[in-house]
């Protein structure tokens, strides 16, 4: 009688936020992004228009508020990249070039005792 084959050894299933992100989940993320930029210098311009006709100062605020808005949505496009940089950077005492409780620096010598 043959020995009982040993059972596959045990896999942990994978978590979901240890999967990658599937390609249609990444389309949809950066085209929200760009929604949110459209929307930002939509409502920069159209909040500058409704100013200019309130206070006479035709062009000006309008101008002004869909720059503001083109650098509303330029800081909305590049907080997801900050995100990610400090989420996946190595933090002080936890491990980098020089190992667990490292803090980048090269090591000193030991000081020198009087006699």
């Amino acid at each position: 009688m043959a020995p009982d084959p040993l059972p596959p050894p045990y896999r942990r299933p994978d978590l979901p936020f240890e999967r990658a992100p599937s390609p249609w989940l990444r389309a949809a993320s950066w085209s929200g992004a760009g929604l949110e930029f459209g929307l930002a210098v939509i409502l920069g311009f159209y909040g500058g228009r409704a100013l200019d006709r309130a206070l006479e100062t035709e062009p000006w605020l309008a101008t002004v508020g869909a720059l503001l808005g083109v650098a509303a949505g330029i800081g909305l496009l590049v907080r997801p990249f900050l995100a990610e940089a400090t989420r996946s950077a190595p933090r002080r005492g936890e491990g980098g070039r020089d190992g667990p409780g490292g803090s980048g620096d090269p090591p000193r010598p030991p000081a020198a005792r009087g006699s």
